[in-house]
């Protein structure tokens, strides 16, 4: 949780040869020598509110699951600018997977991976890739799980991707009211 994971020879994160459960949330893995997460375990994992990005080299994924279990679950990412996929997996039938932003990956957004129906393909427009600052535009702001609860009732708004964004205080800042 809220970890940094970045310019590693290798992967950002290896799970393999684990049989344990991965959870990862609101976490960057960027700039690694092969896959920014690596995962071959035989439990369900976790990845969620993460941004991973700039994981380079022609066969290089963001995540690449290479044994998914059921129960296994991809949700409010960002997987952008990875050498080949953003996500990518032997076979995706057990993984679910949605509001996921999949932008500007060398070869496509995700291979064996299921298209949610809240996904995105939108420039994350990071305040400063370059600098580490992984702040994301107004284009993915709120577009993150929960949404909208059943009934309509409640409306969640939380960003897809590790970093949430600050509005500006808005108000009476610094001003005062006179009262008699």
């Amino acid at each position: 949780f809220g970890c940094y994971i970045h310019d590693n020879g290798t992967f950002g994160i290896d799970s393999i040869g684990t049989a344990s459960t991965i959870i990862m949330s609101f976490s960057i893995s960027e700039a690694n020598g092969n896959h920014g997460v690596e995962m071959a375990s035989a439990a369900p994992s976790r990845i969620s509110n993460c941004t991973i990005d700039g994981n380079t080299g022609a066969a290089v994924d963001g995540i690449n699951y290479t044994t998914p279990n059921t129960g296994t679950v991809l949700l409010n990412n960002i997987l952008s600018n990875n050498g080949r996929y953003g996500a990518n997996a032997t076979d995706g039938d057990s993984i679910y997977a949605d509001y996921n932003d999949y932008f500007g990956n060398g070869t496509a957004a995700r291979n064996n991976i299921p298209v949610g129906p809240n996904d995105a393909a939108l420039d994350p427009q990071f305040t400063d890739r370059a600098g580490g600052n992984f702040a994301i535009g107004t284009n993915l702001k709120a577009l993150g799980f929960p949404g909208a609860f059943p009934a309509g009732l409640s409306t969640g708004y939380l960003d897809i991707g590790a970093v949430q964004r600050q509005e500006p205080a808005g108000g009476l800042a610094g001003s005062y009211i006179a009262l008699p």
